[in-house]
């Protein structure tokens, strides 16, 4: 695994977030599964990408 690929877990985050943004303004009947899948996926993101970034880092010891 390379910095690039904790990089790109990462920048899913903001991928997921705007996702939700979007659909918070375009469509207010949407069901809470949807809003709690897009947040479980940020989340999971987000730890994926710590993770990773941890492992890889070149200071890591």
């Amino acid at each position: 695994m390379s910095l690039l690929t904790a990089g790109s877990l990462l920048t899913s985050i903001g991928f997921t977030i705007s996702l939700s943004i979007a659909d918070l303004a375009f469509d207010p009947e949407r069901p809470n599964s949807v809003n709690l899948g897009i947040l479980g996926a940020s989340v999971i993101s987000a730890a994926l990408g710590f993770l990773l970034t941890w492992q890889v880092s070149p200071g890591r010891r």
